[in-house]
């Protein structure tokens, strides 16, 4: 989620990816990951979702 909110903050991924101190290439591939994350979410039943949506969230807690 903070590559998300970086690259919304900057506008840019070249820009996010030098605030944050990661490579472009890392943080194109962390967008990857997110955005693979949401589709899981999106196909998911109703109640999988709610348990994938609480994965997520304690995931990105971690970062």
């Amino acid at each position: 989620m903070s590559t998300f909110v970086a690259i919304a903050r900057t506008g840019s991924f070249t820009r996010a990816a030098a605030q944050t101190g990661v490579s472009r290439s890392a943080l194109s591939q962390g967008m990857r990951g997110l955005l693979g994350d949401v589709e899981e979410i999106e196909r998911a039943p109703c109640s999988a979702k709610a348990r994938r949506s609480r994965m997520m969230a304690n995931r990105s807690n971690r970062r």
